[in-house]
């Protein structure tokens, strides 16, 4: 080890820690001999504590400790070099104390429930995913929407529906129909030639820029008013008001509009199918002989405690369940992994060294309240380890830890509230040879970091989900993802973005 690794690694054990006496007593010998090493040691202390600002890391409220006092520093210099260190381990403390949090906003009027052969005017929104105010562009295709209040539209395209509050929209475009329940009472439509307010009903409105809007009410009673004239519309009625406002009555026509029962059906047979195809995909990856660890989430009886290995042969693989219950997955009668407490983790061991590996994974994160939720962690963070986990800010990470240094691959925020409750895909592959980190979400690379240094990875003992056999006196211990998980696979091999993208389509809950 060169004297630069050797200080920067005595500062990082000293900062977590987990410093030995021997390593005291050769830290104080370098710094009270060495006027360059306190200089080096002031800016690695103040580098991290940087770094901890800018990412969001959390500090101890003291540094910590080492086991035993320090010796007096005996040569001339050691007295200015204590008090140099002193102001540099002060300005980490103070630099690396997060300042308090911003909190969290959600922004949005409604929640994408459902999507059915959508094609999009504009960029797509998740399913599942929170819907600010704005325009809803539906080239065709079918969606529903669920508004804060309460209040459920199935929205047919081509059509454009403006969300303007958590109560009210605005629908230019195309046919819809409401089902308004008694706490979403007051729930206002405005179309170019009329205002329909429910009055505790179920409604459809069928939009036209040349042939004005039809209002057909199913249950309950709407009141409309068309600028001039306003009127009930009951059960069993229908309205058309022309462009210029003037209404006539026609025959209501309930099967004109779909309702959540027929998106119900029609969607349960769009699961069936891509559940379908999903298991095609699982059989080939069972195949695969780059696959090292594959877990389906789909085999085992609840009762075995034990998540099965897809690869034959291997039954160290074999996970054990721990604190986990099982739970709904990405379609109805597919299986998942709920992770809540401290304690929740699947254990396995055994899958092997490697030198680039692809770590795939479905999950559904409910939120960020640890500074760490893991995905699949080795034991400690010793040489060849490899921690996988999502950070308190929302970013994917791949930690690395080489022979005699370590790093963090971070990819941008991928979960916000917004993307809680819903489920992603992702993907990191370590690639060696192209001397390269990629990171993917939902079949897309979002970010390439290169290699900082070169590092066979060791997964001997591993968790899914937690951080088994944490660092002793980490301040981040507790790491168990809250959440899901349906499906994971580690690859031994670094995969392309073709393959990564025809994982995410085949496995996609919905389009």
């Amino acid at each position: 080890m060169n004297f630069n690794e050797e200080l920067g690694e005595l500062t990082e054990a000293l900062r977590d820690g987990t410093i030995e006496d021997a390593q005291v007593a050769r830290l104080d010998e370098i710094l009270a001999e060495s006027p360059g090493a306190v200089e080096q040691f002031v800016d690695l202390a103040l580098l991290r504590a940087d770094l901890d600002a800018r990412l969001g890391g959390r500090a101890p409220s003291a540094l910590p400790v080492p086991r035993r006092p320090r010796r007096r520093w005996i040569l001339a210099g050691a007295a200015a070099a204590a008090a140099v260190v002193l102001a540099a381990t002060s300005a980490l403390l103070v630099r690396s104390t997060p300042s308090p949090e911003t909190p969290l906003r959600y922004e949005g009027c409604a929640v994408l429930a459902r999507a059915l052969d959508a094609r999009w005017g504009g960029s797509p929104p998740p399913v599942g995913s929170a819907l600010p105010m704005g325009v809803l562009a539906l080239k065709s295709g079918v969606i529903q929407v669920e508004f804060f209040s309460g209040a459920r539209v199935v929205l047919e395209g081509p059509a454009e529906l403006e969300l303007v509050s958590t109560n009210e929209a605005r629908c230019t475009q195309g046919r819809l129909r409401a089902f308004v329940p008694p706490y979403a009472h007051g729930f206002t439509v405005r179309t170019p030639t009329s205002t329909v307010t429910d009055r505790g009903t179920e409604f459809g409105l069928r939009v036209d820029a040349r042939e004005g809007t039809e209002v057909h009410v199913f249950q309950g009673r709407v009141d409309v008013d068309s600028g001039a004239q306003g009127r009930g519309v009951s059960a069993g009625e229908a309205l058309r008001i022309d462009p210029s406002g003037q209404t006539r009555p026609i025959a209501a026509s309930p099967e004109a509009f779909v309702s959540v029962s027929d998106l119900n059906v029609r969607s349960s047979e769009e699961a069936r199918s891509r559940f379908a195809r999903w298991g095609d995909q699982s059989e080939k990856l069972r195949r695969d002989p780059r696959v090292a660890v594959y877990y389906s989430f789909s085999d085992a009886p609840e009762w075995t405690r034990e998540l099965r290995s897809q690869k034959a042969g291997r039954s160290p693989l074999d996970g054990s369940i721990i604190g986990c219950r099982w739970a709904e997955g990405r379609w109805n009668g597919k299986k998942s992994l709920e992770f809540k407490g401290p304690g929740d983790r699947v254990r396995f061991q055994d899958a092997g060294e490697y030198g680039s590996i692809t770590l795939m994974t479905w999950v559904r994160v409910d939120a960020l309240d640890r500074p760490f939720s893991g995905l699949m962690l080795t034991d400690g963070w010793t040489s060849g380890s490899v921690h996988w986990q999502i950070t308190q800010a929302g970013a994917l990470r791949l930690g690395i830890h080489g022979e005699k240094q370590w790093t963090d691959y971070d990819a941008p925020a991928v979960f916000a509230p917004g993307r809680f409750g819903r489920w992603v895909h992702l993907c990191t592959v370590y690639d060696r040879e192209a001397r390269q980190v990629v990171h993917y979400v939902d079949g897309l690379p979002v970010r390439r970091l290169p290699l900082r240094f070169d590092s066979r990875l060791q997964i001997w003992n591993a968790e899914l989900g937690n951080w088994g056999v944490p660092v002793q006196g980490t301040i981040y211990e507790i790491r168990n993802l809250n959440g899901r998980m349906d499906e994971f696979a580690l690859f031994g091999q670094a995969l392309g973005a073709a393959e990564i993208a025809e994982l995410y389509a085949a496995g996609a809950p919905a389009p």
